[in-house]
């Protein structure tokens, strides 16, 4: 918060959240998971059985500037209030980090931090958009131009696409290089 990795999409997913600060976890968009994170990975494990009806592929290229991105959402039952969130994540940004936390011997600023999975850009509404959930496959295109994000080295980027309930929570969830 605060600083160069900031953006719009972050911003009003912290403001949602009510997030001010750093690290910080919100498991399956709904509840927060208690620090020190390690320490109660059960806490994910609890929220992550069973089987599901529902699934995500990405499918990306590039030409040029240009990402192209299909996301196919498959549903073998009929949901209602399905929506789908895409974020372009970008890994390997080096910058200085403050540390509240234990982590890191205690040190208060890691220099040159390595940060991974940084939200860059929100293809969708952040808070995902309505799709179609009927029973079937339904493929979502988009097109991305990445020299406009600012994105010079592709090799860092990644898809993240979330099929979200009507309540918000996320149901399914894939991650995919370029």
């Amino acid at each position: 918060i605060g600083d160069d990795m900031q953006n719009s999409f972050s911003t009003d997913l912290n403001d949602f959240f009510n997030q001010r600060g750093f690290p910080t976890a919100i498991i399956n968009r709904s509840v927060f998971w208690s620090y020190p994170e390690p320490d109660n990975i059960y806490e994910v494990l609890e929220r992550s059985t069973g089987r599901i009806n529902y699934g995500l592929e990405i499918s990306s290229s590039t030409n040029g500037n240009d990402l192209d991105l299909e996301i196919r959402a498959g549903f073998a039952e009929d949901l209602s209030g399905v929506k789908l969130v895409v974020f372009i994540l970008e890994d390997n940004i080096k910058a200085h980090q403050s540390n509240y936390t234990s982590y890191y011997g205690g040190v208060e600023t890691l220099l040159g931090f390595t940060h991974n999975g940084v939200l860059k850009y929100s293809v969708t509404n952040v808070f995902g958009d309505d799709i179609s959930s009927a029973i079937g496959i339904h493929s979502h295109s988009y097109e991305v131009n990445l020299a406009r994000l600012g994105i010079n080295k592709i090799e860092q980027i990644d898809i993240l696409a979330m099929l979200l309930n009507e309540n918000g929570q996320v149901i399914n969830a894939q991650k995919a290089n370029i």
